[in-house]
C-alpha cells in the first residue's frame, strides 16, 4: 500500500507519527512502551492510504532530424510538467513514469503535491533520449502487469503498434489518452485533406479506446489549454 506523507488516517498497518497525548485521543492509540520511557503519554497516529487512479507515461523517444531535437525535447517536458501540475491543482494524485536507459530501469514517482511535480522534472530532464518507441509502457507492464488505472496519459511523438495491441486487450487502464507531440506548421491548419486523413486515424484509435490530443511543439502552452483529460 501507498500512504500519504502529509496526512494521518486510520490504517493501523502503518504508523504516520508518534506525538504527545491530547484530550480526546482514543486510549487504543496510546503507545504504552514509549509512554513509559518518556514518562508521559504518547499516541500513535496511523497512516492515510493513497488510492492513485492515474498515471502519466513519458516516452523519451526521438527519431527525427537532429536539428529538431531540442524543440521536441522541450515540448515533451513542458507537456509533462503542465499536465502533472494541472492534475495536482485539481487534487488528482497520480504517477509520472519514464524509462532510464542509463540504468536500464523503469522509473516512476507518486505525485501528491506541487513539490513532487518539480522533483519529478528534476529527475527526468537529465535523462537521455532513445530511439525505441515503446520502452516506458513495455517496462511498466513487465513489472506492474496486474495494475489497472482509471486514466493513463501517454506523452510521445509516435504511437507504437504494440501499444495499440495492449489497448485492444484492455491492458493497464480504463481510459487512455495519447498526447501526440508534433511540429504543426501554420499552413497545415487549413489543409482539409490532411485533416480528413487525421480524422480517419483518430476514429481507428478511438475504437481501441485511445483518445488523441495534438500538442504543437511550437505552441505547447496553447495546445494544453484546450485539452480535456480523459
Amino acid at each position: 500500500s501507498i500512504f500519504s506523507k502529509y496526512k494521518s488516517g486510520d490504517d493501523s498497518s502503518e504508523v504516520f507519527e508518534i506525538r504527545d497525548y491530547q484530550e480526546g485521543d482514543k486510549l487504543q492509540r496510546i503507545h504504552w512502551k514509549l509512554s513509559s520511557k518518556a514518562d508521559r503519554l504518547m499516541v500513535k497516529e496511523f497512516s492515510l492510504p493513497i488510492v492513485t487512479s492515474a498515471i502519466l507515461f513519458v516516452e523519451l523517444s526521438f527519431n527525427g532530424k537532429r536539428s529538431e531535437f531540442i524543440k521536441f525535447r522541450n515540448a515533451i517536458f513542458e507537456t509533462a510538467l503542465s499536465l502533472s501540475y494541472s492534475m495536482i491543482n485539481a487534487s488528482y494524485s497520480h504517477y509520472v513514469a519514464w524509462y532510464c536507459t542509463k540504468e536500464n530501469e523503469y522509473k516512476r514517482v507518486l505525485v501528491l503535491s506541487e513539490e513532487d511535480v518539480y522533483q519529478v522534472m528534476e529527475e527526468m530532464i537529465p535523462m537521455p533520449f532513445y530511439t525505441e518507441t515503446d520502452l516506458v509502457i513495455q517496462s511498466h507492464l513487465s513489472i506492474h502487469a496486474q495494475e489497472s488505472f482509471r486514466y493513463a496519459g501517454y506523452i510521445s511523438g509516435t504511437l507504437d503498434t504494440e501499444i495499440m495491441r495492449y489497448r485492444s486487450e484492455e491492458r493497464f487502464s480504463e481510459s487512455f489518452q495519447w498526447f501526440e507531440i508534433k511540429d504543426i506548421p501554420m499552413e497545415e491548419t487549413t489543409d482539409t485533406k490532411g485533416k480528413k486523413q487525421e480524422k480517419v486515424t483518430e476514429d481507428t484509435l478511438r475504437e481501441l479506446g485511445i483518445t488523441v490530443a495534438h500538442i504543437d511543439s511550437n505552441r505547447v502552452e496553447n495546445s494544453i489549454v484546450s485539452v480535456e483529460l480523459g
